[in-house]
């Protein structure tokens, strides 16, 4: 009936707003999570990126650490901590240009970190090309970093001078060191390529000493027979001229001898 229905449905009503409770906190975390995502992907595409000034800075080293996690070639590894010691110095000057030097202390000291790693990991990599490529990166990016940290330290009040010298002098060893390291791999691969060639040579060499010895039957030519024809003089066999001179030296026929085959014996009946 009408009243039983209506009585079953205020009966479920308190379990209905037990799933509306739970339904809340499932779409809880990914609401937040949107919250919280959101403006990074925003600073990010901006090309500003977060500050220690921002209460969501955590959150830009915390997806740092988790993309190096994953990260297992060391290649790819290097590019990224140079990557982030890019934006460690951007954060450094951001932070000057706003008076806000007394945040400094973790971006500089997160720089220095990514150097030595950038350092440290491209000595993993095994081909000598790529490790080169990767200095040069290297070289190029603490060359610049220099010269913003020399701009920086002179805006910067007397308190951050040292810890920004810190930092120069960071830049400035990695970058001799790198300019080093491109040095000797040029010369190894100097090396290597005359190397390479002196073999290409030497096997060309050889390859003309072996074609110089073969024998000429190999080499494509009909091989003479070494075996003289033997005559029937060779042999032992008598051969009568065929034609002789008589007394008046002229030529005639020379008499055939009588045949000495064995004629067979007639039937005697």
């Amino acid at each position: 009936s009408l009243a039983g229905s209506l009585l079953r449905k205020m009966q479920d009503f308190p379990t209905f707003l037990t799933k509306i409770n739970m339904n809340k906190n499932l779409l809880r975390f990914p609401i937040m999570l949107v919250i919280l995502v959101v403006p990074i992907f925003a600073f990010a595409a901006s090309g500003a990126g977060l500050t220690p000034a921002s209460p969501l800075y955590f959150l830009d080293n915390l997806f740092e650490r988790a993309s190096l996690f994953f990260t297992f070639n060391s290649e790819t590894k290097t590019q990224k901590f140079i990557n982030f010691a890019e934006e460690r110095v951007a954060e450094v000057e951001i932070l000057t240009q706003k008076g806000a030097t007394a945040l400094l202390n973790k971006p500089v000291a997160n720089y220095q970190e990514n150097v030595a790693l950038a350092m440290q990991e491209v000595q993993r990599v095994q081909q000598k090309e790529r490790a080169q490529v990767l200095f040069n990166s290297i070289a190029e990016s603490t060359s610049r970093h220099e010269g913003i940290l020399i701009a920086v330290k002179e805006q910067a009040p007397d308190e951050t001078k040292t810890l920004l010298e810190e930092a120069l002098t960071t830049s400035r060893k990695a970058n001799q060191q790198a300019l080093q390291e491109i040095e000797s791999l040029r010369t190894k691969v100097g090396q290597l390529e005359s190397e390479v060639e002196t073999l290409k040579t030497a096997l060309e060499e050889e390859k003309r000493k072996n074609i110089a010895v073969l024998p000429q039957d190999e080499l494509g030519a009909t091989k003479p027979s070494l075996l003289p024809i033997r005559t029937q003089a060779d042999r032992g066999v008598q051969i009568s001229p065929i034609y002789s001179r008589n007394e008046d030296k002229q030529i005639i026929p020379t008499p055939t001898a009588p045949s000495t085959s064995i004629q067979p014996k007639e039937k005697i009946e």
